[in-house]
């Protein structure tokens, strides 16, 4: 079926920079784009169109979940966490229940509930309750119970007692979180992935690079995401390449931690933090890692890390290197066009820009960390004093060639790009400021490059997939705050509309 679509503006982004009047679609792929009168009768777009939005890097099952009910984001102590809790399990009987986005370091209380006041409200549940960053997470009696975690499991908090608290961090926070998604039912996590898409609509987003850090996540999602009404890459935190070349992808890893988060003080740095005993952790040797990327890089898959603190990026470029001369040795060919990624990529300095640049890595960024933690009085800053001043630096990347992929790291930050532009735009160091041009391209043609479907998405050029938003404004003229609060009014994937305001 072909079709043409009028608007008063229509931004193709992409390296040619191209605005058009109309477009043309046919059989869900852009046909051609032109300035002046539609060359035939058109679809009035009521707005400007932009090239559908990618976010890089989200967890659609726990967005799904939290948007459900269960976001603690706006609560700003522990008892408006607990008064919101009891009014969700009022009308909630399930039996495994998992909320989260509750941030200590923008609360009153500067700390998560303990597992007698979960009690309180929930004792008859299997609850955890998500830190914002999901390093940490605080978990009722009944859920410390289910868990069954050995008690010598790094991360298990204590009182004056010896008793647990309730409260996990490091290696007992994950395998909490791992035995808690495997224990949802598989109808609550495809309906969660359901939300999280129709989340990603409302917000002009039409294809995400999914996290997924558990088997049961991943496998539901590989046999449901050609239902879902939006474009799902996925990444599977794994050492495991079989798996993945049995799930016929091109990528493996994504979330595998090297290190954890600075709001949990777990990030691995290479001094202390200011205000905490202690530099975080790495959670792999070396040598696991090289033996990974080189595997991985003879497969053919992009391998993809979470690393946040210096110390951790050190590691993943360290090890990338390394195997980059095992390979060479081999006479293996190509590991460098394979794009392996950093995920986070915060805690940077000027050498390992200047060496990422060179290993073709590419960077996946959430410039809403800085809107929501830099500057001032941030806290960032009250983790790493001067040290902060100095983070995600996203114009100096772009400078260097290194292209940051920009994503939401959703649930830790809304899925919402007109967010993370504006934050990338209104950075708290004005020098690591970047365009509008620069922070769509990071939400598109970037994001695309990211996933290595450059060819098929990012931007409206002729044989390109035909995802696009329409937006009430023109956001190339607005300034951050404007386009933090801009309204998308419809959203197509593939020549058809998905969603639309008011839906």
């Amino acid at each position: 079926m072909n079709r043409v679509f009028s608007a008063p503006k229509i931004i193709c982004g992409g390296a040619s920079g191209t605005v058009a009047n109309w477009m043309s679609v046919s059989e869900g792929r852009i046909a051609a784009v032109g300035i002046g009168e539609p060359p035939t009768d058109s679809v009035r777009l009521d707005g400007v169109v932009l090239p559908g939005l990618i976010d890089s890097h989200v967890h659609l099952t726990t967005t799904g979940l939290y948007g459900s009910g269960l976001d603690f984001r706006e609560c700003r102590n522990v008892e408006s966490l607990l008064g919101t809790l009891e009014a969700f399990l009022r009308t909630d009987g399930s039996e495994w229940v998992i909320g989260g986005n509750f941030d200590p370091g923008r609360n009153e209380d500067g700390r998560m509930p303990s597992r007698k006041e979960l009690d309180r409200v929930a004792g008859d549940s299997h609850l955890l309750i998500s830190r914002a960053d999901g390093h940490s997470c605080a978990l009722n009696s009944r859920g410390l119970e289910a868990a069954d975690l050995d008690e010598v499991l790094p991360g298990i908090e204590l009182d004056e007692a010896g008793r647990p608290t309730g409260v996990l961090s490091n290696e007992a926070n994950y395998e909490a979180r791992r035995r808690f998604f495997g224990a949802l039912p598989t109808g609550r996590i495809i309906d969660a992935q359901k939300r999280a898409c129709e989340i990603a609509l409302s917000r002009g987003v039409t294809a995400v690079h999914e996290m997924a850090m558990g088997d049961k996540d991943f496998d539901v999602l590989i046999d449901n995401r050609s239902s879902y009404p939006i474009h799902v890459k996925p990444y599977l935190a794994t050492f495991d390449i079989g798996k993945v070349i049995a799930a016929e992808l091109d990528c493996v890893g994504g979330d595998l931690f090297l290190d954890g988060s600075i709001g949990s003080r777990t990030a691995a740095m290479s001094a202390p933090y200011a205000d905490f005993d202690g530099s975080g952790f790495l959670y792999h040797t070396d040598d696991e890692l090289i033996d990974w990327f080189a595997e991985a890089s003879r497969a053919g898959l992009q391998a993809g890390v979470h690393a946040i603190g210096d110390a951790a990026i050190e590691q993943a470029l360290r090890c990338i290197e390394e195997a980059n001369i095992r390979l060479e040795a081999e006479g293996s060919l190509g590991m460098l066009k394979l794009g392996h990624r950093i995920e986070h990529f915060e805690c940077v300095s000027t050498d390992q820009l200047q060496r990422a640049a060179k290993l073709g890595v590419i960077p996946s960024v959430q410039p809403m960390f800085d809107g929501y933690w830099g500057g001032n009085g941030g806290m960032y800053q009250a983790r790493l004093q001067e040290r902060a001043a100095t983070m995600n630096p996203f114009r100096q990347m772009i400078e260097l060639g290194l292209k940051p992929a920009g994503g939401s790291d959703s649930t830790v930050t809304p899925l919402d790009p007109f967010l993370g532009m504006a934050a990338a735009m209104g950075h708290h160091h004005p020098s690591y400021s970047v365009t509008f041009k620069d922070a769509l391209d990071m939400f598109t043609t970037f994001g695309a490059r990211a996933a290595r479907e450059g060819a098929e998405r990012g931007s409206l050029e002729k044989g390109k997939v035909a995802d696009f938003c329409v937006v009430e404004t023109d956001p190339s003229s607005l300034e951050p705050d404007e386009i933090a609060t801009l309204q998308v009014v419809e959203t197509w994937v593939r020549g058809e509309r998905v969603g639309r305001r008011g839906d």
